[in-house]
């Protein structure tokens, strides 16, 4: 409807303009001014380039310019070809009195404008007397004009009209507002008093207090607040059309406009139609204003708000849920419009940023924030926060869980600084959450900060590494169950794996990842595998994910990651898995375990046909896997970690696992079995292992496999003990 009433508009003032150039109504009208010729328009361009530039030394040069233009050419339709802006709005633009007044003088004050009118200019900058001026020269006090200033007029989005065309949508067609709106929005107190004074004289109706006032507080604007809560007393508590007080719409802006509408008898207990609390709007991620939030939660804390800290708004939210989404957001604008003169980026004020979010975080759990709420989504703050860190490491936000996508709109913007996330999980533990909460999908915290790892660029990872262990750490140290199912079918050891894939996948991504930081990864899970079987992960439970190749059955760690060696690209990826493997030794795997019975499998040769059971012990796993790729013995990595598992089981399950290979061997294919891996075999299973290494995997029995925690209070002299550790 506005689009049709603006060009409506337009129509009849190029009309209006057309009819009173005609005769004889150009006898009523006076002269009409004539389009600007050639050299008149290289003229104002002239005048235009030293405004912009400020190329006038001697603060008269361009005066005299502008006293040579004619009177009788429409010299205010040349406009600067990058900005838009034509000599009248760029004379308001740079203060320039003198230039305002000779135009002034010359009739042309009032030029038709769509975009940021001389008046809205003025009252915009604060420039009082450039106002007084338009004003004593007829401009129009209740004209409804938007601004594209200080960006130039361009399209800022697109619209659909009529459900084809895409129509734009410009910045000074958003807000249109009045010139006393202009000068409240910028807290320029002269100028409003200035135009509201104007517009009594001339027997204009004022904006309705209310409006004035929440006006006032949505932008921010102090000294306005101040001015209009002393002259209307009765509007502190008013309601807007979103039935929001002033104090909610002015809270996002910090503690000088809470202080003063407080100070005027506002009542900080409000709550809006969304059921929230001036709590839940100060932590909103769409204000774009003053994120003062540690110093405006304190003051508000004093206000009778404490009282209502567990208040839920209409999505079951209490505040604490919406402050967590401020960990690692970086969207919004920190400055407050007064300050925006500050040369500070916001990437470098994050960190001050996020620091106010912990201290926010930790003085509302002080006033007895209830750390275990669940919302409307069943997600407690602490899973709030980090199924908003696994959303914010997608790529690919359509393949993430429902509980994932809904857990933050998706135009908020986020990095994952898990120095930060570290620091908000320990505050929430601290104070009683619960590290195991379950969102619907039965994702608990620890299982969502591996997903973080199972997502997010590689690159990235490394770089958060610390971040990243510290978090891990914090969690498992306030009693994080490391024995979860993950999904329908895995456990902890399952995740694990597929994060582990990652080494091996991103070897083919394109461009392809640094070596370097590919084994740094590689280092890095093997961290957190480390950590996670400090803290009680165990790694002979079996999961039931069913394995694809020995018929049937499901997997403990030892399998999961043996099966890896399927996806080795050189002979190089064995020595990681080797490492992955070594790990999990020491932290209590059991090569000896048969995790399920295994379907027998049909042999035949050339005389008979039967059926042979085959073990599903890891080494069976992994010669299954190898068997086929001869070459990948070469340089003796896939041997180092076959001789893995000979060095760890004990003499009946071993001989059975190799016997049984090297029998299996003979009914393959032509072809199909390399004779380097056959000669392997044999050797291994045809000569007895020596009595140290006998008595080493005697030993390994006796501590319970748990050698990373009791080799070392072994009586035996230091290389012993790596013999024993490393299992060299």
């Amino acid at each position: 409807m506005a689009s049709f009433l603006d060009f409506t508009y337009d129509c009849m003032y190029h009309l209006n303009q057309y009819f009173k150039a005609s005769w004889p109504v150009r006898l009523l009208f006076g002269s009409h001014l004539k389009p600007p010729s050639h050299e008149t328009e290289l003229q104002v361009l002239r005048v235009i380039d030293l405004l912009k530039h400020k190329k006038d030394p001697q603060e008269s040069s361009i005066v005299k310019l502008v006293n040579k233009l004619p009177t009788d050419e429409n010299i205010l339709s040349v406009k600067d070809q990058v900005n838009g802006f034509n000599l009248l709005q760029l004379a308001v633009i740079n203060c320039r009195k003198d230039i305002l007044i000779i135009l002034a003088g010359s009739k042309v004050i009032q030029y038709h404008t769509k975009c940021s009118p001389p008046l809205h200019l003025a009252a915009h900058l604060g420039y009082e007397g450039l106002v007084e001026i338009l004003l004593k020269n007829g401009a129009d006090l209740c004209e409804v004009r938007g601004l594209c200033y200080p960006d130039n007029h361009q399209a800022v989005g697109y619209t659909k009209w009529m459900g084809m065309l895409d129509r734009p949508v410009f910045a000074c067609k958003r807000e249109p507002s009045l010139p006393v709106f202009c000068a409240i929005a910028e807290d320029n107190i002269a100028c409003m008093k200035l135009l509201m004074s104007q517009m009594m004289e001339q027997g204009i109706p004022l904006p309705l207090p209310s409006d004035l006032l929440h006006f006032s507080c949505r932008k921010g604007s102090a000294e306005c607040i101040q001015y209009f809560c002393k002259k209307f007393p009765w509007e502190v508590n008013s309601l807007d059309k979103e039935r929001d007080t002033p104090l909610l719409a002015a809270v996002g802006w910090g503690q000088k406009c809470v202080r003063i509408l407080i100070g005027h008898g506002a009542d900080a207990r409000g709550i809006s139609k969304m059921g929230e609390t001036a709590l839940h709007r100060l932590y909103r991620n769409d204000i774009d204003g003053l994120f003062t939030i540690f110093d405006t939660t304190k003051f508000l804390l004093t206000t009778g708000l404490e009282q209502m800290i567990n208040e839920l708004n209409n999505d079951s939210e209490t505040p604490l849920h919406v402050l967590v989404t401020h960990v690692g957001y970086i969207g919004g604008h920190l400055l407050h419009k007064q300050d925006k003169d500050q040369c500070v980026s916001r990437g470098e004020m994050q960190t001050d940023y996020q620091e106010q979010v912990i201290n926010t975080l930790e003085i509302l759990l002080k006033f007895n924030a209830d750390p275990d709420f669940k919302n409307r989504f069943n997600l407690t703050p602490v899973n709030k926060l980090l199924h908003i860190a696994v959303k914010s490491s997608f790529s690919q936000q359509e393949v993430a869980t429902s509980c994932v996508r809904e857990s933050i709109d998706t135009h908020y913007l986020y990095k994952n600084d898990f120095s930060y996330v570290k620091k908000a999980v320990e505050v929430l533990l601290k104070h009683g959450s619960d590290p195991n909460s379950q969102c619907p999908v039965g994702h608990t915290p620890l299982i969502l900060l591996l997903q973080c790892l199972a997502e997010m660029d590689i690159e990235d990872i490394c770089l958060e590494q610390k971040g990243i262990l510290d978090t891990i750490e914090v969690l498992l140290c306030h009693g994080a169950e490391t024995n979860f199912m993950y999904g329908e079918q895995g456990t902890c050891s399952t995740l694990l794996s597929e994060i582990a894939s990652r080494f091996f996948a991103a070897q083919r991504y394109l461009p392809a990842v640094k070596e370097d930081t590919l084994f740094e990864y590689a280092r890095l899970v093997n961290q957190v595998l480390e950590i996670l079987l400090k803290h009680g992960m165990n790694p002979n439970r079996v999961s039931k994910k069913k394995c694809k190749h020995l018929q049937g059955g499901s997997g403990n760690a030892l399998i999961d990651f043996v099966r890896l060696a399927q996806q080795a690209n050189t002979t190089s990826d064995f020595a990681v898995i080797r490492h992955w493997l070594l790990t999990l030794f020491q932290w209590g795997a059991d090569p000896d375990l048969e995790p399920y019975a295994s379907e027998p499998i049909i042999c035949h040769s050339q005389s008979s046909i039967f059926l042979k059971h085959q073990g599903t012990q890891a080494l069976n796993h992994y010669i299954y896997e190898v068997k086929e790729f001869d070459s990948l013995f070469d340089d003796g990595h896939a041997q180092d970690l076959l001789l893995l598992f000979y060095n760890t089981m004990s003499h009946c399950v071993l001989y059975d696992c190799l016997n049984n290979a090297r029998f299996m061997a003979r009914f393959h294919p032509l072809g199909a079995t390399g004779h380097d891996f056959v000669k392997l075999l044999t050797k291994l299973s045809e000569n007895p292992r020596s009595l140290k290494e006998i008595a080493r995997v005697a030993i390994y029995a006796a501590l319970k496999r748990d050698l990373a925690r009791r080799v070392s209070e072994l009586p035996l002299p230091n290389p012993m003990k790596r013999y024993l550790l490393e299992i060299q």
